[in-house]
């Protein structure tokens, strides 16, 4: 049975479909390397769907659409079905679908139920599918929809993910005032022990 999934999921890698995916940024990147194995882009900053604005929760969901949107107008056999927001991510800014073993020729049952969910993440939407898009031209029909659907909320926790085109990483912080210049110099000093820190932090006094 796995035997059988993996030669379907190793044929998806090596279309021009999933190129085009590749391409588009829809996917990470999959190298070939040795035969049955495959290096695979990392994501340098990952999120969950609980962390994400309802803008972030909009845009996973346009994801979705513009995949199948593309796989259907390229006449592709596969299908990205399995599709929730376990397995989607932001890199920088932009959502990136990573379970690759979501794609399939068939098990459309899940779509109706796996979309809805999504669709009911968002606060004030009342659209629900109620059949399986079969087309091109009706998952461009939901994306419309979703590109115009009046966000609420925009600013739950990340506040920023509109304005700020790259995630703050360690690396990125030039301290300017005094007090930020002494944090950022003990982070430096602790960064590399940190599991000794927090050690420290959980003995009793």
């Amino acid at each position: 049975m796995e035997k059988g999934r993996w030669s379907r999921t190793k044929e998806f890698l090596d279309s021009e479909d999933f190129q085009e995916l590749v391409q588009q940024g829809y996917v990470p990147k999959y190298t070939a390397f040795k035969g049955r194995i495959y290096e695979v882009e990392i994501i340098k900053h990952f999120s969950f769907s609980w962390e994400w604005t309802q803008s972030q929760i909009r845009d996973a969901i346009v994801l979705i659409c513009r995949i199948n949107r593309l796989l259907f107008e390229r006449r592709s056999d596969f299908q990205l079905t399995d599709f929730h927001f376990g397995n989607v991510t932001f890199k920088y800014s932009n959502p990136i679908y990573t379970d690759i073993g979501s794609f399939s020729h068939v098990n459309k049952q899940m779509i109706i139920p796996h979309m809805n969910g999504n669709l009911r993440r968002l606060n004030n939407n009342e659209y629900y599918i109620k059949k399986v898009p079969t087309s091109a031209e009706e998952w461009a029909e939901l994306e419309s929809y979703l590109l115009k659907f009046k966000i609420v909320n925009k600013a739950d926790i990340w506040d920023d993910y509109s304005r700020n085109p790259d995630p703050v990483f360690f690396e990125d912080i030039y301290p300017k005032t005094a007090e930020e210049k002494v944090i950022m110099k003990w982070i430096r000093r602790i960064r590399d022990n940190i599991s000794d820190v927090i050690m420290c932090c959980r003995r009793p006094i």
